[in-house]
Formats: structure tokens, sequence, C-alpha cells
């Protein structure tokens, strides 16, 4: 029983951090060497937890036991192995003596991970384990960290989906205010172009009439001549084609001049409305973000206020339309109680 818990002891006390390369060798085998022990030290780890059971859990039978002593004696068997190296006497001798102690102790690392060896390390481990006290609220306490771990993660996921979507929501706006924008010019440009014909159909008609006044184009009557032997005889009589032909032109350049002004208040009155709305969009972020400190109801009831005042059409002038302005003082009494709050 001494000679179990003094290997299992030897386990638990055992520090690698004391295992150094030797200043003889080569570059590569340095490398090989903290390779290999780096593979002692995942060993050890394992060992050390399942020696901390062994040599406090009395209920631990003794067969586990001495299966888990024999693979803490060849564990420290094989550390020795390259622990203890005397680097005596020739070089070349001593670091062939040395490299074949490496490949003996690679070969126990290979070997310690194989369910066919015997005893089997890993079984006598898990074994062990299962021994532990500790062993479910260790498996609890991993799940609670894990579930930490996770609610953090789903916190920061929707944090930066909240911050993701707050940006798409900015371009988004944007790029309403910029198409509301271009259409704005749009219809400004056309309301121009439709005032310009009118007018130059305008002073066209206002020529036409004087001309033809001044030159008598369209004679209102028609003197009819005829002549029976000697005499001469004349008769004027209203010209009614002419008169016909006179009221079509008028009616005509008056259509022309009617349709070209209304077209003109159509594409005025479309160009204010996106106007507001643009403007309307512009400044949707700054209500926003002044409604911080505001109590939800009344933020939410604002924000829906100010959404109407966006899509509704305003009275521009150019058009005649029967607003509804109750959308206009629910906004105005809102931001009010919004200002007392604040």
């Amino acid at each position: 029983m001494s000679k179990q818990l003094s290997a299992i002891e030897a386990i638990i006390k055992l520090d690698l951090n004391n295992l150094e390369s030797p200043n003889i060798l080569t570059e590569s085998d340095k490398i090989i060497f903290n390779s290999l022990k780096n593979r002692l030290s995942e060993i050890l780890s394992l060992l050390k937890r399942a020696a901390s059971i062994a040599s406090l859990q009395q209920q631990v039978p003794s067969s586990i036991r001495s299966n888990f002593t024999s693979i803490a004696e060849e564990f420290l068997n094989n550390y020795n192995e390259i622990n203890q190296l005397k680097f005596n006497g020739e070089t070349a001798i001593v670091i062939e003596q040395f490299k074949n102690k490496i490949n003996r102790v690679e070969n126990y690392c290979s070997t310690f991970y194989n369910v066919n060896t015997t005893p089997n390390a890993l079984s006598t481990i898990s074994c062990l384990l299962f021994y532990s006290k500790d062993f479910d609220e260790d498996i609890k306490s991993d799940l609670s960290n894990l579930k930490k771990d996770l609610e953090l993660e789903v916190t920061k996921a929707k944090g930066l989906q909240a911050e993701l979507t707050k940006s798409a929501s900015v371009v988004t706006i944007s790029n309403y205010a910029q198409t509301f924008n271009q259409q704005e010019i749009k219809y400004k440009n056309a309301a121009l172009m439709w005032c310009v014909f009118g007018f130059v159909i305008f002073i066209s008609f206002i020529i036409t009439l004087i001309c033809s006044i001044h030159c008598n184009w369209f004679p209102n009557t028609t003197i009819l001549t005829s002549k029976y032997s000697s005499l001469i005889s004349t008769k004027e009589i209203f010209n009614y084609p002419i008169l016909i032909t006179k009221a079509f032109i008028i009616s005509m350049f008056v259509y022309i001049i009617t349709f070209c002004f209304k077209q003109y208040n159509i594409n005025k009155h479309l160009e204010v409305i996106h106007q507001h709305k643009k403007n309307s969009l512009n400044s949707y972020r700054l209500f926003e973000a002044s409604l911080q400190n505001i109590d939800d109801t009344i933020k939410n009831t604002l924000l829906r206020e100010v959404a109407k005042a966006i899509y509704s059409i305003p009275n521009s002038g150019f058009v005649s339309n029967e607003k509804n302005s109750n959308s206009e003082s629910n906004f105005f009494d809102i931001t009010k109680v919004v200002k007392e709050q604040n």
C-alpha cells in the first residue's frame, strides 16, 4: 500500500517545468525534445487528476488502485529515463544514448492511448474519475460555465443584430430620402418645362390675336357683289365658316394654355410632396434620437404620427386638396407633451 501511495504522491508532486533540453543537442533535436515534453505534460495532467482521486477516495477498489500505480510507475520510469541522464564521456556517444532514450519515451507516449495495452491507462483513469465526489459537480460547473458563455454570446449577437438593424435602417432611410430628392428634381424640371411651354403658347396666342385683328386675317363679314345690266348691287353678310374657324383656333389656344398650366400645377404639387417626404425622412432620425428618455407609449405614438406625416399628402397650394388637419393637431399635441417631459 505504501508503494502505491508513493507512486501516486510522486505523480501529484511532479513538475515538468524543471525538464529542460540539454545544451549539447542540436536545434532539430531540441525541437523533438520539446514536442516530447508537451506530450508528457498532456499525459501528466490526466494522471494528476486520477492520482488525486486515488489518494483521497477510500472506496476505490484495490485492483483499480493497483493498475493505476503500475501506470504511474511506468510514467515515472520514462520520465527518469530522460531527466536523470548523465552527460559524461564523449559527446557523440552521449547524444546517441540520449536519442535512444527519447525514442523509448516516444514509444511510451504513443502506446499510452492504445486501448489494447494492459493495464489500459485510459480505462483505469476513466474508472477513477467516476469515483470522484466532485465529478458531477465539475460537470455541472462546466455546463453552467458553458451556459453563461452561450448567454453572453447570444447577448453579443443580439447587440450586434441591433446595431446592424439600426445601421441598415439608417442606410434605408438615407436611400429613400435620396430617392425622394431625385423625384423632387424630376418634377421640378417638368414643372419648369410646362411653365415655359405654356408661356410660349400664351405669347404666341397674343401675337396671333393682335396680328389677326390688325391685318384682318379673319373678317367677320363678307361683301357679295352682283351686277345686273348697268346696275351693281352689294350685300354684306356674316362669314360663318370663318367665325367657326376663329372660335376653333381660339379654343385650341385656350385649351393648350390651360393644359400646360394644369400640368405645371400637377408637377409643382408632386415636387412639394416629394420635398416634404425627403425633409421628413431626413428629420426622422433626429426625432428618434431625441426620444431616448421618453415614455415608450408617447415615443411610439409620436413616431407613428411622424410616419403619418411622411406619407400624408400635404396641401401644396397648387392642387386643391381637402387635407385633414387632425393628424397635424395630434402631432403638435404630442410634441408639446414631449417638450414638457424634457
